[in-house]
């Protein structure tokens, strides 16, 4: 940890010596947060008398397992500015975020401390709990205030990777009548894990609980002996025992190991009710006292139960989209490109925004097949890709193929 601080303070070397601080003060605050978050928001607060109306500042973080996302106004009271980014890398560890907010008018700063904005970076895998890596002012921040260019004093703040053990719901996205969606549940432990029980809620009206699959997961790899839940889609819960050595021989050596990443525990299949109002967010969260008996949520470290951290998760339920079959890659025409794309999404993990359109032979799966059907059309005089085609449209054929159209 001692190692991060001293690079940081290296790369923005002594400053802040004789300039004018002129009352105003800046920081970046300290945060925790976990291993593969997309969106780790750092505030960045101020205190100080006068009218506010431009920040030019530079941000220095540690780039192998940071990336700087965006500076977002609209947590704070520049929300009506408009910013300029650029990041730039200062040495082979670290990296430099330059930031400058403009305002239309001019905004008071009150004398107690008020939020800026959020600088939003993104935190990699494979870190160890406690690990703390500054978020530092790169040189001393120049702030405009009452019409005047000043250099604001400035205090340093970190992200800390978190200790402890945390039970992770995931987000997932579908539209009314669509089936068996994955959501994945996951944890990240300090501790080694025996095994856990699990209790949540989702809104009945909205979700159907078809299935919780140990099927690709890590429990499924560690040979896990007893995984039993229990679904309740008329009061809308679930509860989830899980014990990796649940017979003879004991194997002290079965757990869910300490990684420094997110891990996959269990993956639950949700339908959309086709009554479902479209355009609203579900929340899927953790309760205590489900169940018959009622069951609380537990992790198990060297036979004893422990209360976790709980990250709760939400279904987005979105509209019903039309799309094109065989328009991949989202540039509004059917080319040679497409079939590239499906291969990069099948051997690369690119991303698609609409799955569906890759299945272009409308067997409910993508594969190496679709990349040989939309060639065979396109240059071979193929047969006519199947419906929506060439227009947009519904896919008249049931799957369990995504879509955001």
């Amino acid at each position: 940890m001692k190692s991060h601080s001293q690079a940081v303070c290296a790369v923005c070397a002594c400053v802040y010596a004789g300039v004018v601080w002129a009352g105003v003060a800046l920081r970046i605050e300290d945060v925790t947060a976990i291993p593969e978050t997309p969106r780790v928001a750092v505030g960045v607060f101020a205190a100080g008398p006068g009218q506010i109306s431009a920040v030019d500042l530079q941000i220095a973080f540690q780039k192998a397992d940071l990336a700087f996302v965006e500076a977002a106004l609209a947590a704070g009271v520049l929300k009506d500015g408009t910013a300029q980014v650029s990041v730039a890398d200062t040495s082979p560890e670290f990296a430099t975020a330059s930031i400058t907010i403009s305002l239309p008018a001019p905004v008071a700063l009150p004398e107690t401390e008020t939020r800026l904005f959020n600088a939003v970076f993104y935190l990699g895998g494979g870190l160890v709990s406690g690990e703390v890596y500054p978020i530092a002012f790169a040189r001393a921040p120049r702030v405009t205030v009452s019409g005047q260019v000043v250099d604001a004093a400035a205090d340093d703040g970190s992200i800390t990777v978190a200790t402890g053990n945390y039970l992770i719901m995931g987000n997932a996205w579908g539209y009314p009548g669509q089936s068996r969606i994955p959501v994945e549940l996951k944890v990240f432990n300090s501790d080694p894990l025996m095994g856990m029980q699990v209790s949540c809620r989702f809104d009945k009206d909205v979700l159907r609980l078809d299935e919780v699959s140990q099927e690709n997961t890590l429990t499924q790899s560690l040979g896990c002996e007893f995984f039993q839940p229990v679904i309740d889609n008329n009061a809308g819960y679930f509860v989830l025992g899980i014990l990796l050595d649940a017979t003879a021989p004991v194997d002290p050596d079965k757990r869910y190991p300490t990684s420094g990443y997110r891990l996959r525990v269990a993956r639950l299949l949700f339908d959309v009710k086709a009554s479902a109002p479209e355009e609203q967010d579900s929340a899927i969260r953790f309760e205590d006292g489900l169940g018959s008996p009622p069951l609380n949520n537990r992790v198990v470290v060297d036979h004893e139960s422990k209360v976790p951290h709980l990250l709760d998760g939400v279904f987005r339920v979105g509209t019903v989209p039309e799309f094109v079959r065989g328009e991949v890659n989202g540039d509004g025409r059917i080319d040679i490109a497409d079939p590239i794309m499906i291969t990069l999404y099948l051997f690369r993990g690119r991303s698609i925004r609409c799955v569906k359109a890759a299945d272009v032979d409308d067997d409910g799966k993508v594969r190496l097949n679709d990349v040989q059907y939309l060639l065979n059309y396109l240059f071979l005089r193929g047969r006519v890709i199947p419906p929506p085609f060439p227009t947009p449209g519904l896919d008249p054929t049931d799957d369990d193929l995504s879509c955001t159209g």
